[in-house]
């Protein structure tokens, strides 16, 4: 279920990105390297380097907005639980990290 709301975020994200009207003002932030889209839009070979980095912006303003509702869901969600029940979720979520950074060592040569 919970992955299922994350699916229909996303789509309604990408929704509001096909259907947004685009910025017209000129983005403030230097360029670190060229703009990595995303499927779909990095199927469509023929896009100009300005049309790279728009789209590469809205992805990453609405990749922004979708961090800061998971996040404020997170918060809403603490907040019903007990000082038990939350300690009892920290406590998982940092083991399941420390399982997740045990496997991942385990994966790089070296």
């Amino acid at each position: 279920m919970f992955s299922n709301r994350w699916i229909a975020v996303a789509f309604l994200a990408m929704a509001a990105v096909t259907y947004a009207e685009p910025s017209t003002q000129p983005s403030t932030q230097p360029a670190k390297r060229p703009a990595r889209l995303v499927q779909p839009w990095s199927k469509v070979t023929d896009l100009s380097d300005e049309q790279r980095e728009r789209i590469a912006a809205v992805h990453s303003e609405i990749a922004d907005k979708i961090n800061e509702l998971r996040d404020e869901e997170q918060d809403r969600c603490r907040a019903i639980l007990t000082a038990e029940q939350r300690a009892a979720l920290e406590a998982t979520l940092a083991r399941e990290s420390a399982e997740r950074k045990a496997k991942s060592s385990q994966k790089k040569p070296g």
